[in-house]
């Protein structure tokens, strides 16, 4: 079920993206958004949530205030990278410094710290191959046909995965 549902949240917050005009798709559907945005994101969770499950060493029972917090942070993440896609510098040293914030607060340690690192670098190479590939491109990309700041925004979906990963057993 959150496989569904991170596709349809994903392609939501994908939204802010093509409604700010920082992507455009080459053959848009529904909203600006080309068919295939929510499968892929469907695809993108389920991956993202076997990452985290082989990386959490220790689980907890499911944390609902953490979940909602991570679902906020995350979402406020993506609003921001709409709002002030024009200063894309900034926005990553912003994304940098308030993940690394949230890590030094955070309980999980260094398994959610490599979690989000390593969800950075992947998520961002597979974004700049599907640009590469010619389904999408950035309007102001920075790198690799991505914006300087998507590795941030990365790391703040990472906690967001981390959180659905918990002990099932009662």
């Amino acid at each position: 079920m959150f496989i569904i549902l991170g596709g349809i949240g994903l392609a939501a917050c994908d939204q802010i993206h093509v409604q700010f005009e920082v992507l455009k798709y080459f053959h848009p559907g529904l909203f600006g958004q080309a068919w295939w945005i929510s499968p892929q994101f469907m695809i993108a969770t389920f991956f993202m949530y076997l990452g985290a499950f082989v990386l959490k060493k220790e689980r907890s029972d499911f944390d609902s205030k953490e979940f909602k917090f991570a679902i906020l942070w995350f979402v406020s993440a993506y609003f921001a990278s709409g709002i002030f896609a024009d200063h894309p510098h900034l926005l990553a040293v912003i994304y940098l410094l308030t993940w690394f914030f949230r890590m030094v607060r955070s309980r999980e340690g260094n398994s959610l710290i490599g979690f989000s690192v390593i969800l950075a670098l992947a998520g961002t190479g597979a974004e700049g191959l599907i640009s590469n590939a010619g389904f999408f491109v950035y309007t102001k990309p920075d790198f690799l046909l991505v914006p300087i700041w998507l590795p941030g925004l990365y790391l703040h979906g990472a906690p967001l995965i981390w959180s659905l990963v918990f002990n099932s057993k009662h």
